[in-house]
């Protein structure tokens, strides 16, 4: 008689945990970067475990350029490491106009970096009058960086950017406003098998809407996260992970509190290799110290206890 009572609390028992566990089996921490300034801090990425981020805060000669959409500085790449291959890129790359999120191979030697269109020190203009967004990038080779080369994705009728590589390196996504796609900005990706190029492919109404589909990123599992402005998100822009299955992508879903707010909450990355998970994002959320900040993430498993007497 004993023994049955002892099975039916164990099953009772289980029935619980398992309960508990599938209505709140995971939190997220979430923690401003120490870096962050009093101007827009956004879009962080990494190179092995060196941080690069996107900044307007360069205060800069009177003469110098400003963004007539906001009267700030240009945007440009930043970074706390002290490395020298890091410290170069960033010297590298680096121009008076915007530069913007970047991504980097595995071994760190290739970076793709987004730039207004300006190659060697000549402005190239769209039949608007506009300098829009291109993707280059730059390879470390004897101890230095080349030159920029182009994606051959760019146009000066339209922007191309927000790099990111799949895991295996085969294809580079990135957001674009060409014609002929589902909305405002969608995401797309091009094939990318050892230094040759492919077709671009848009990703199709899983992902991208008739709103504005940004800032891709594959995790090492292959997910897909992006940022959207879709109606069904909690506000402004949101952080979204789609599935993958195969070479696709299903089951796009939007990510909880506090990831997600009902501010402007964008760039979503993973760090590799950083076990259950840990990464960056960028929000404009309240009580930040600039118009924009950059968060340390970290997935937490939730503990919950379990009382029973035999």
């Amino acid at each position: 008689m004993k023994t049955n009572k002892i099975i039916i609390l164990s099953f009772f028992l289980l029935i619980a945990f398992l309960l508990q566990a599938q209505e709140d089996k995971s939190i997220y921490s979430v923690e401003p970067a120490d870096f962050n300034t009093e101007a827009s801090d956004f879009s962080a990425s990494y190179i092995h475990t060196d941080i690069v981020w996107v900044s307007d805060t360069k205060i800069g000669p009177p003469l110098s350029p400003k963004y007539s959409e906001t009267g700030r500085s240009f945007c440009n790449l930043y970074t706390n490491s002290e490395i020298y291959k890091v410290t170069s890129l960033i010297e590298k790359i680096n121009t008076k106009y915007h530069e913007g999120q970047i991504c980097a191979t595995k071994d760190g030697n290739t970076v793709f970096f987004t730039r207004n269109a300006y190659v060697n020190k000549e402005k190239r203009w769209s039949y608007e009058y506009k300098m829009n967004l291109q993707i280059f990038y730059v390879k470390f080779e004897n101890g230095v960086w080349t030159d920029e080369m182009e994606v051959p994705v760019n146009n000066t009728e339209y922007s191309v950017g927000h790099p990111a590589l799949s895991e295996d390196e085969r294809y580079l996504y990135f957001a674009s406003n060409m014609p002929d796609g589902f909305g405002g900005s969608d995401i797309y990706r091009i094939e990318y098998n050892k230094g040759e190029w492919g077709q671009t492919e848009n990703l199709g109404p899983v992902i991208n809407t008739k709103y504005d589909e940004l800032l891709p990123f594959i995790a090492e599992d292959g997910n897909l996260y992006y940022s959207s402005n879709d109606s069904t998100g909690i506000g402004g822009l949101d952080i979204y992970m789609a599935v993958k299955s195969g070479n696709d992508f299903i089951e796009s879903s939007i990510m909880p509190y506090p990831i997600n707010t009902v501010y402007d909450d964008f760039a979503f990355i993973k760090q590799r290799d950083s076990g259950v998970g840990k990464g960056l994002f960028s929000s404009n959320r309240p009580n930040g110290k600039g118009i924009d900040d950059i968060y340390f993430w970290e997935y937490m498993v939730k503990p919950f206890a379990i009382k029973g007497t035999v």
